[in-house]
This record gives structure tokens, C-alpha cells and sequence, in this order.
């Protein structure tokens, strides 16, 4: 058996290893939980993209099945649905492509015509010309009309996708992490030509990013490609992965683990001069701080980036946020510091 975590694997035909996938044994002793997911989440696809490969084991017959109303079938659906808000529009991507085949035919005729009518400017070349021209136009329009069409489908699609993302269904942190992944990208670069990647979601990617991909999943380097959008950051998984500390950091402190991207000793001195607790909390999240590095704001946003909480905080040198009646869920709490270039970051769990 190896002992490899992650097994991206194809499946042409159904195998041993493939039965042993669709009956949920765990093919290895390195991330148990993630290495199953994803093995399965890999048949999953391949089941649904081969569909051939159904019927021949009552194992895998099953597995697709069951599966089918699970979380993995969910990511799926909204994977697919991602990609065909691309792609799923190929009668309007024909047309644009036609349209645009001829506008280009247009185009190198009127420069030879042009050409010509520069050695010798006859009525004919000047009214081919003419024609060309309004050929051009009409053209033009017949491409912006398609554009605005395809857009239009895409962002009706990419709202039906926001709300299947969100009503996935998910208990661990790969699975919270795909989620969080999948509705920035559906907010940004799958939305609107004009990519503009906020705050709040930057800091969001970078935590994500900043895990290890072998407890936080494919959506580590799903983030760090998004990441990549607003920063050159990069990502030492040797680090992030190694040791014996706890396979998830984020830029910041925490009581576990504490990775910063410099070695700036004022900055360090600065975040770890923060106390939060308790973590996960209930009714309330208490912050201790030192009057010398009092943020200047305090904010808690959810996992999608919606701010549930921000408030300028006094000098009493702590603060205290009541989540009563915020839901149960991952959170993540930012207190921006003056004159800092290293904010603090905290994931929060809260349950009630």
C-alpha cells in the first residue's frame, strides 16, 4: 500500500483499487480523511464524465449512487456549472466566432481596397469602399449584440452557481475551504471582465492559501492562483507541512502555530501582543490588547467574506463581541493596526 496522501488517478476501466475507492477503505495511513475524500471525489468525476464505466460492479454501482447525494456530487454540479458558464453557450459562441470571421474578411479586404484606391481612386474602389464600411458597422453591431447576450447568460448562470455553492453542505476544513474558493472566484473573475479581487477577499485567500494542501485540499492552490491576483506572495508548503506543528497556518498569530511572511521583529512583537479567546466561542469573543498597539478597527467576516461585525475599538485595552446571535460557522476576525504593514488574523469557530 503507499503511503502517497493525495492519488490522482483516472479510471479507463474498473480495477481493484477502484472497488476498494467506491467501498470507502482508506488506502492509506498519511491524512485519512482528506486522501478518502479526494480519492472518491476522483472516481465521482470519473463516473459522471465516463458514464460507460457504470454497470459493470454493483461496488462502484453503488458508490455512484449514494454518492450522488452527497457533498461530492454538490462540487461537482458546481464545477460543472462553472465551467459551462463558459463554455455551456455554444450555438451564441459559434455565432460569435462566424460573426467575427467575417468582420476580420472586412477588415483585409477594405486595407487592399484602400490600397488601391491610393494608386488609382475610381468610382468603383471608392464605392466597394463604402460598402465595406457599412459592412464593418453592421458587423461590429452583430458582435456587440452577441457579447452582450453571452454576458447576460453567463451572469444568470453564475447567480443559479452562487446559490448552489452556498447551499453546499460541508463539516471539514478542505471541504469549508473548496466552498469559500468557489464563491470568490464566482464574485470575481467568473462575474465581470474587470477582475477586482477586495480586501476582505484577499485576506480570505491568503489564509487559505497559507494552509497546507494536504489538510486544507485542492482549494490551497485553487487559492494561491487567486492569491496571485493581488500579490506575488509565495507559499513554502515544506514549511507549512513540515514538522510536528499543526498542518494549517495563516499570516498572524494563533496559540498553535505562528508563520509570518518577514522577519520583522516589531511587527511580530506587535501581533503577538493580541489575546483572543475563547476559540471556538459561544456568546462571546473577548480581544486583550496593549493600549501601544490599539487597532484601529476591529472586523469579523464569515467564511464568504460578508462582514457580520466592525467597530473602532476604546482604550480600555480589550473588547468584547457578542455572537450570541451569529451562526454557528467558521469566521474570520482582523484587527487592522496603525502604522503596521501586518495586520492580525484569526480564524474564529463559533458554535452554539
Amino acid at each position: 500500500m503507499s503511503d502517497c496522501p493525495f492519488m490522482f488517478i483516472t479510471y479507463p476501466s474498473i480495477g481493484e483499487l477502484t472497488v476498494k475507492i467506491a467501498e470507502g477503505e482508506t488506502l492509506t495511513t498519511l491524512y485519512p480523511q482528506i486522501s478518502k475524500w479526494t480519492a472518491q471525489n476522483t472516481l465521482y468525476n470519473s463516473l459522471e464524465n465516463n458514464p460507460g464505466l457504470l454497470g459493470q460492479n454493483t461496488s462502484v454501482d453503488n458508490f455512484y449512487g449514494a454518492t450522488a447525494v452527497t457533498e461530492i456530487h454538490d462540487f461537482y454540479a458546481v464545477k460543472s456549472d462553472i465551467t459551462n458558464a463558459w463554455t455551456g453557450l455554444s450555438a451564441e459562441l459559434d455565432n460569435l466566432a462566424l460573426h467575427s470571421s467575417q468582420l476580420a474578411a472586412y477588415l483585409d479586404t477594405l486595407l487592399d481596397v484602400d490600397a488601391l484606391i491610393a494608386i488609382n481612386p475610381t468610382t468603383a474602389l471608392l464605392q466597394q469602399r463604402e460598402n465595406l464600411i457599412l459592412n464593418i458597422e453592421t458587423e461590429s453591431g452583430n458582435i456587440e449584440t452577441i457579447l452582450t447576450t453571452l454576458a447576460s447568460a453567463r451572469k444568470v448562470k453564475v447567480t443559479v452557481t452562487k446559490q448552489n455553492n452556498t447551499a453546499v453542505y460541508t463539516n471539514t476544513v478542505f471541504e469549508d475551504n473548496q466552498r469559500t474558493v468557489n464563491d470568490i472566484y464566482l464574485n470575481t473573475i467568473a462575474s465581470t471582465e474587470d477582475v477586482t479581487v477586495s480586501e476582505t477577499q484577499a485576506a480570505i485567500l491568503e489564509y487559505i492559501a497559507g494552509q497546507c494542501p494536504l489538510t486544507g485540499g485542492n482549494a490551497v492552490f485553487q487559492a494561491r492562483a487567486l492569491y496571485a491576483l493581488v500579490s506575488e506572495k509565495d507559499f513554502d508548503d515544506e514549511i507549512l507541512c513540515g514538522g510536528n506543528a499543526p498542518m494549517e497556518a495563516f499570516i498572524g498569530y494563533d496559540e498553535e502555530v505562528s508563520i509570518f511572511p518577514e522577519d520583522s521583529k516589531e511587527e511580530i512583537e506587535s501581533v503577538q501582543s493580541f489575546l483572543v479567546y475563547p476559540n471556538p466561542a459561544n456568546d462571546e469573543i473577548i480581544i486583550e490588547f496593549s493600549l501601544d498597539s490599539k487597532p484601529k478597527l476591529i472586523v469579523l467576516f464569515d467564511a464568504f467574506g460578508k462582514q457580520v461585525y466592525k467597530i473602532i475599538p476604546d482604550e480600555s485595552g480589550s473588547h468584547i463581541i457578542n455572537t450570541s446571535d451569529v451562526n454557528s460557522g467558521i469566521y474570520f476576525l482582523k484587527l487592522f493596526i496603525e502604522g503596521k504593514r501586518t495586520d492580525f488574523t484569526k480564524k474564529i469557530i463559533i458554535t452554539h
